[in-house]
């Protein structure tokens, strides 16, 4: 029968409570790996992110519950470093003007002036909808062809 012997919002240990297989498990419940430090007698215990790590009954396995039940252990998350992404933002706008013309391009180039010229102003209450997209490659490559990204930095 399995036993909790204690859990936090990093990780999870259990007592299997057998005496053969493995005793103790180790469950990571991070995005990143961890590693369980505990007393120079002892192996630190390695869990890759959202995954687990069982000892095999024996000398290690036992040690290993007295350092959890006397909470006599640490645990280090491992930094995985940051990357660098250029994410854009594109906000669509609408406004339907009506117009007098002949035909669809006389309309579509009375409009356009009109736009051009400040006469048509489009503002939030024309808001349709926002997108989001990573467009660190495509910019990269501008960058590698000599032109600079304009972005504003979010910490």
């Amino acid at each position: 029968m399995n036993k909790a012997i204690y859990e936090n919002n990093y990780f999870k240990v259990t007592d299997t409570e057998q005496d053969y297989d493995y005793r103790v498990l180790f469950e990571n419940k991070t995005d990143v790996p961890i590693t369980v430090i505990g007393s120079d007698q002892v192996e630190n215990i390695e869990i890759p992110a959202h995954d687990w790590v069982g000892l095999l009954y024996g000398e290690q396995a036992l040690e290993w519950l007295e350092l959890i039940e006397s909470k006599d252990f640490r645990i280090k998350k491992k930094e995985i470093p940051k990357k660098t992404f250029y994410v854009s933002i594109t906000e669509t706008l609408n406004k339907i003007v009506e117009v007098q013309a002949e035909d669809e391009y006389e309309a579509i180039h009375k409009v356009s002036d009109a736009y051009y010229a400040g006469d048509i102003v489009l503002d939030s209450e024309d808001f349709v909808d926002t997108e989001f997209e990573d467009d660190t490659e495509r910019l990269l490559e501008s960058y590698d062809n000599g032109g600079l990204p304009k972005y504003y930095e979010v910490k």
